[in-house]
């Protein structure tokens, strides 16, 4: 696209919008759009319909990907979270991505009752990503997809607050990526996996493999298929 500060889009029947350009802002008139992908490395912010000023997207979204946003996390302050305006605009949202965001140290991820997928991946100065499971339980009750890979410095996957020994918690996750991501210890992170009883699937090629399967799944009876170089499948019996 050209290069402009701002872009203003205005077709109130419009349901799928793809924009690869180089404008600061956007603002949307589309009260019907429910997929959004912006590739965009100079973005800053999104608005919609009488929220400008603020990160707000159409309240009709259900899929929602931003790419090489790069100056975001830089304007947070001023503009808001896209992660929190997702929660507060998009009852609906099903299919979250934000893939090089310049995401901050700290990622806090709001309760979604409908997501189906998350990708925060190549978040790559983000230590630590927290689940926030106040509100409506079972907490993210749809997730099935977490990735986060290319997290370089990722040390800890944590759920706030601490979930008692019987709430569920992630009740259909199955597959979990953790490609050349992570950067903590293996307890840290067999707390966390063990909040998915329907795990199935773990694409970690970091992890170390010695007493893999006592360490994070103990006595729990699965299969579990674990892509990259720790091992084809382990098996917890």
């Amino acid at each position: 696209g050209r290069v402009t500060s701002s872009v203003r889009i205005n077709c109130p029947n419009l349901q799928n919008l793809s924009i690869s350009s180089y404008s600061t802002t956007i603002h949307l008139d589309t009260p019907k759009l429910t997929h959004l992908q912006v590739d965009n490395t100079t973005l800053q912010l999104i608005s919609a319909g009488e929220n400008e000023g603020i990160f707000s997207f159409p309240a009709s979204l259900l899929s929602l990907k931003l790419l090489n946003g790069k100056s975001i996390s830089k304007n947070a302050e001023k503009y808001g979270s896209p992660l929190d305006a997702v929660a507060r605009d998009c009852p609906g949202i099903q299919h979250l991505c934000m893939q090089y965001c310049g995401m901050p140290n700290e990622i806090r991820v709001p309760n979604l009752p409908n997501l189906e997928y998350l990708d925060l991946s190549y978040s790559l100065e983000t230590t630590k990503i927290i689940f926030d499971a106040s509100g409506p339980q079972p907490a993210f009750p749809k997730l099935a997809t977490l990735d986060v890979c290319v997290c370089s410095k990722l040390l800890s996957l944590e759920v706030s607050p601490t979930p008692n020994p019987n709430e569920r918690i992630f009740p259909l996750m199955e597959h979990l990526v953790l490609s050349s991501c992570w950067r903590g210890d293996i307890p840290t992170f067999a707390a966390f996996a063990r909040l998915m009883p329907r795990l199935m699937r773990i694409g970690a090629d970091e992890l170390p493999d010695h007493d893999f399967k006592k360490t994070l799944f103990g006595d729990q009876k699965a299969t579990i298929h674990i892509s990259g170089t720790v091992a084809d499948y382990v098996w917890i019996t």
